[in-house]
């Protein structure tokens, strides 16, 4: 943890949230010297980065482009990341002390392990003695204090470049007196109590609504709301979606290769190709999440959603009925099931032998034109209908939030003055990929450079 500083009740800047967007904001500031409050109502900081990435935290990617970031104004979404880009990213933790590794464009902690990034984050925080860190603490209310009188702040640094604009009241937990062994069961484990403190700059960095054991529980969005801001529709983003389709259970565990296309009503909506997830409720993995934002939102419009799954990307029906052929032996004499079972996992190849409605011991010789059709369907666009989807609970992150056009390009609000936003609280939401930690680390140091130069003219 940052090293205790004196107690005082004012700070250029308080930080509300201690992910990474608050982290690199909270550093970035301190490095100018200003003194922040950083604030998380975890028991530390950075927790959520430990489930990034499978637990390898996947700090971001070497391939950039506009499509890898999602908003209702997409351009601007754009445009905030490319001030502090991949490049600017990795030197920055490379300061902190994290030795990094590039696995085809994707760029992880060397260690493999999202711990080291959370401890780099940590140590970097308690080197800095303009930091105070308060954990298992959360922004309870928050008013513009402009006409207040100075005296009220007798901590405050003097001069014109050290304005005051916010008061805020922070609820801590605090273990109650006493030996824990000596503690009664009926007793609460902790109280909790309330200070009032005092800031130039406000930045809300308190995530979104994925990830609700992290401390994401929408807090920020409360007092966006409060502030005049306008929300775009938060649903979650990068999670697995539902079918109804009894088959399911039984290939639930296995994975194979696919290209997904969402449609509805006939219309698609996108295509993703990479490794599909078979699950007890429907699918998941990496083509699934990406798709996942547009199927959700489509189904929250109550429109019809259906995937069409081939299981031999860059096949078609020719290239099929060559490897069939192929495989069927000299004379095609192999049954339908044998070829199947050749191609993809067992428990897959049957139920797709069952979707072509044709005898699995058919020689692939003997099949017939309108065979060939099934045959096709089920292999080259298997069709699923989409039934719902996981929430937030299990979603990697969340769409939509604070309206882009609300903002400055410093990420300050246009409707009031020293309060900034950052990370998943905002309208931008990244691809699987390391994009939305690149979107947190960009909008962390963007929002500091706000908050800089609105303290230090």
């Amino acid at each position: 943890m940052a090293r205790p500083m004196a107690n005082r009740n004012y700070y250029d800047v308080i930080i509300a949230g201690a992910g990474p967007s608050g982290m690199t904001a909270a550093l970035s500031c301190a490095r100018r010297g200003l003194t922040v409050l950083l604030a998380d109502r975890n028991s530390q900081v950075g927790r959520k980065l430990l489930v990034t990435g499978n637990g390898r935290c996947n700090l971001t990617n070497t391939l950039q482009e506009p499509a890898c970031y999602r908003s209702d104004n997409p351009d601007l979404a754009w445009a905030r990341v490319r001030t502090f880009p991949a490049g600017d990213t990795m030197g920055f933790l490379k300061d902190l002390g994290i030795y990094l590794t590039d696995r085809d464009g994707y760029v992880y902690p060397y260690s493999g392990q999202a711990a080291t990034v959370r401890e780099a984050f940590e140590r970097a925080l308690d080197r800095e003695p303009g930091i105070r860190v308060l954990t298992e603490t959360r922004l309870v209310d928050m008013k513009a204090v402009h006409s207040e009188p100075v005296k009220k702040y007798p901590d405050r640094k003097t001069g014109p470049d050290r304005p005051v604009r916010f008061q805020l009241i922070l609820e801590e937990d605090h273990e109650p007196a006493g030996k824990a062994g000596k503690r009664k069961k009926e007793e609460p484990r902790k109280k909790k109590e309330r200070q009032s403190y005092y800031c130039g700059c406000l930045l809300l960095a308190t995530g979104g609504l994925a990830g609700e054991k992290f401390g994401c529980q929408g807090d920020g969005y409360r007092f966006a709301v409060a502030t005049g801001h306008k929300l775009v529709r938060r649903l979650p983003a990068l999670t697995a979606l539902k079918t109804s389709a009894p088959f399911v259970k039984r290939i639930s565990g296995v994975r194979c290769p696919a290209q997904i296309e969402a449609l509805t009503e006939g219309v698609l909506l996108a295509r993703e190709t990479g490794e599909l997830q078979w699950t007890d409720y429907g699918i998941s993995g990496v083509a699934v999440f990406q798709l996942s934002r547009h199927v959700i939102l489509a189904l929250e419009d109550q429109k019809k959603v259906e995937v069409r799954i081939n299981f031999l990307p860059g096949m078609d029906r020719p290239d099929l009925m060559d490897l069939l052929y192929r495989l069927g032996g000299a004379f095609g004499k192999e049954c339908l099931q044998d070829v199947f079972s050749g191609i993809f996992p067992s428990k897959l190849a049957q139920v797709l032998v069952r979707e072509t409605r044709c005898d699995g011991n058919m020689a692939i010789d003997d099949l017939a034109a309108g065979d060939w059709d099934r045959i096709c369907r089920a292999v080259l666009a298997f069709p699923l209908k989409i039934s719902g989807y996981l929430g937030f609970e299990k979603a990697q992150t969340t769409r939509g939030g604070v309206l882009l056009t609300d903002l400055t390009d410093r990420l300050e609000s246009r409707k009031t003055e020293g309060l900034f936003f950052a990370g998943e609280l905002v309208d931008v939401d990244g691809t699987c990929g390391g994009y939305n930690l690149q979107w947190a680390f960009s909008s962390g140091h963007l929002a500091a450079r706000g908050i800089i130069n609105k303290m230090l003219p």
